[in-house]
């Protein structure tokens, strides 16, 4: 998605209008936001439909919209926002992809390593275990102090990453290390 522009050639085009860059950047994430949640959607009906013909029929939207929502889509979408960073640092599309990647791969090994404390695993928090007589018990606290943990740091990509938005003919990232901040903060 932060490619499409310069890859459709309307990349010149698109940056000549008088748009913030913000909502540039809003909107690639937005979009990112927007198929998660539209998988999970189709996974947990896909889910539902297996229950039912398993003759289930005692189904709770409401957790099935937290654990989603929380647990699952939560740290998808701070990984989103990592993704469109190495995007921005990335000189071409393909060095981007292969940055997150190498990334995917460095989180496995790690993991398989030893390293599998959920501090050092992006976006990870504790697997938190649900019961019906418990619910999620003390799990949700730990899980939400991990998450807000993962999301400030993820704010503070966010704003790199908007700091270093391309935009124009210029795509080198020293120049556009040297206009950060983008815009300067008036008294």
């Amino acid at each position: 998605m932060v490619w499409r522009e310069r890859q459709s050639g309307m990349g010149d085009i698109i940056d000549s209008l008088p748009t913030p860059d913000w909502v540039l950047f809003v909107s690639k994430l937005v979009g990112l936001y927007i198929v998660i949640f539209a998988l999970l959607a189709v996974g947990t009906t896909f889910a539902v439909l297996y229950q039912v013909g398993h003759g289930y029929f005692h189904f709770e939207p409401g957790q099935y919209l937290v654990g989603l929502a929380f647990y699952v889509a939560l740290p998808f979408m701070l990984t989103a926002v990592l993704a469109v960073l190495l995007q921005t640092l990335s000189p071409n599309k393909f060095f981007g992809i292969g940055l997150f990647v190498l990334f995917i791969i460095l989180t496995l090994v790690l993991y398989n390593l030893g390293l599998e404390h959920s501090a050092f695993n992006f976006g990870a928090a504790p697997i938190a275990t649900y019961s019906d007589i418990n619910r999620y018990g003390p799990y949700a606290q730990t899980h939400f102090w991990y998450i807000l943990y993962w999301t400030a740091l993820t704010l503070a990509l966010a704003a790199i990453s908007y700091g270093l938005w391309r935009r124009g003919s210029e795509s080198a990232l020293k120049n556009r290390l040297r206009l950060l901040p983008p815009h300067p903060v008036s008294p």
